[in-house]
């Protein structure tokens, strides 16, 4: 597997905890009947949760342009050390990303 595709690989199970995360916190905050409810009301909560929400809505929203990006250099054969360098980049700037919440 070359190194794009495993940053992709990377990538897609970052969403596995980016889609928790906000869910788990707002249980938390209230009770676990939010959590089995239909969440008609959503429950006060700290900053960091709703950054934690905007953070993974902007990572479902860029995931799909990055795989298709990612996914035609490696059908297409062009794939090489820049294009495994941009994905690396792409990976190391978007975790840590997600772990700064600024108020």
């Amino acid at each position: 597997m070359t190194p794009d595709l495993i940053c992709l690989l990377i990538l897609a199970l970052w969403s596995i905890p980016l889609n928790h995360i906000p869910a788990l916190a707002r249980v938390a905050y209230s009770d676990i009947s939010w959590g089995m409810g239909n969440r008609e009301k959503m429950p006060e909560v700290p900053p960091w949760v709703e950054r934690a929400d905007r953070a993974q809505r902007n990572h479902h929203d860029n995931l799909t342009t990055i795989a298709v990006v990612i996914l035609i250099t490696q059908v297409t054969g062009q794939s090489d050390n820049v294009t495994a360098i941009a994905s690396v980049i792409v990976v190391v700037l978007r975790i840590p990303l997600f772990c700064h919440f600024p108020e």
